[in-house]
């Protein structure tokens, strides 16, 4: 047998690992290593199998995958912290006021359309659109005035003149009740008090109209009062006048209507600058509310100032609903003498209704006043002991 070649000096493979990090290691398959023929006519020569004197890889071998270095933006930018957009946990409160305070549609009632109340539409004509028009003079003594208080019987008109503010003045119009300021959970009542007025100087000029404003700032300090309540109110109050209050240059308009004064709490009296009194139509505006609800409808002989002296007591809601029963009476009679399609096809200026005084006389008898006397005097008595026209 021959002996082994001791001067065989074996490859040595070093197995230590690379210092860099690794990613991603995969095993490879056993290699033998072997010496390929270097030929210049051919770059890629085929295998050749190995010799009997070349060694053997011991085994496996662990190896990084290569990384080209000009895509290694992705890598760098997985170690950069990510930035994440600030939340306001408070954004679905501004979207409520924004969704159901902000009115879009305009209520298409105009200056011309509000029977009387000359020296009311005076009042608010001034204050939101001549004096503002006027900066260099509107200041001081000759500010306008910011909060005006509309109080008086149902049905004369406070919220129709608010329907005309939002029409004529081109302003924006927040319609505010005590569904718009409510919250079921503790704390939000006050944070939409306060984003109600932030919104309303960030889209000046606007007006904020509070409709039965009594529902919100009743009398503070009552056994039933919750604290929930008292805290909206202090609020509110803060708003209108305090240190964080409207200013003098602000252009956000406070305009209220209530038909209980005396149930509103003396400090949110004291912050309302003018508190005027609506009060039932007069003569004059009795006539002119027939002569606008019946211009098309009355017959030659109708007698709108006789109807207008009989009228006394009665709103002008009241007014507008009576001109209503009378023409659907008329409209009744007028349908039971022709059947449906003899009236569907009849000639307009045949179907046309016509309101008689006896037409009148029966809709007059059918409804009374929705207004008591006894209310009335009250309202007076308010008006001399705190109204402030």
């Amino acid at each position: 047998a021959s002996k082994p070649d001791f001067s065989i000096v074996p490859k040595i493979i070093d197995f230590n690992p690379d210092p860099a990090p690794r990613r991603n290691y995969r095993r490879l398959p056993n290699l033998k290593l072997a010496s390929f023929p270097k030929d210049d006519k051919n770059p890629c020569p085929q295998r050749q199998q190995p010799q009997s004197q070349c060694s053997l890889a011991p085994g496996p071998q662990r190896s990084a995958p290569k990384v080209d270095p000009r895509n290694n933006s992705k890598d760098k930018n997985d170690n950069k912290p990510q930035i994440m957009a600030k939340v306001d946990p408070n954004s679905h409160l501004k979207q409520q006021i924004i969704d159901s305070g902000i009115l879009i549609k305009e209520p298409n009632v105009s200056w011309d359309s509000i029977a009387g109340l000359a020296d009311v539409k005076r009042l608010l004509r001034q204050n939101l659109v001549i004096l503002p028009m006027r900066p260099d003079i509107a200041h001081g003594l000759l500010a306008p005035w910011k909060t005006i208080l509309f109080y008086g019987p149902p049905g004369t008109g406070k919220t129709f003149i608010a329907k005309a503010v939002a029409t004529e003045c081109h302003r924006v119009f927040f319609n505010i009740t005590s569904a718009t300021l409510t919250s079921k959970f503790i704390g939000e009542s006050e944070k939409l008090v306060n984003y109600l007025f932030d919104l309303a100087e960030e889209m000046a000029p606007s007006t904020i109209f509070f409709d039965e404003i009594d529902s919100l700032a009743s009398q503070r300090g009552s056994q039933s009062e919750h604290e929930v309540s008292r805290k909206m109110k202090a609020q509110l109050l803060t708003k209108l006048s305090g240190i964080d209050a409207i200013s003098e240059e602000s252009e956000v308009f406070i305009l209220a209507a209530t038909n209980f004064p005396w149930d509103l709490d003396e400090a949110l009296l004291r912050r309302f600058q003018k508190r005027i009194y609506i009060p039932l139509p007069d003569v004059e505006g009795r006539k002119e509310l027939l002569s606008m609800n019946l211009s098309d409808l009355a017959d030659v002989n109708f007698d709108i100032d006789g109807w207008a002296q009989k009228l006394d007591g009665y709103s002008c809601a009241d007014i507008a609903n009576l001109c209503r029963d009378a023409a659907q009476a008329v409209f009744t009679k007028q349908t039971s003498l022709y059947k449906t399609d003899q009236w569907l096809n009849m000639e307009p200026e045949d179907a046309k209704v016509i309101i008689t005084n006896d037409d009148f006389a029966e809709a007059v008898a059918a409804r009374k006043s929705s207004v008591d006397k006894s209310m009335i005097q009250k309202y007076e008595a308010w008006k001399r002991s705190k109204g402030a026209e």
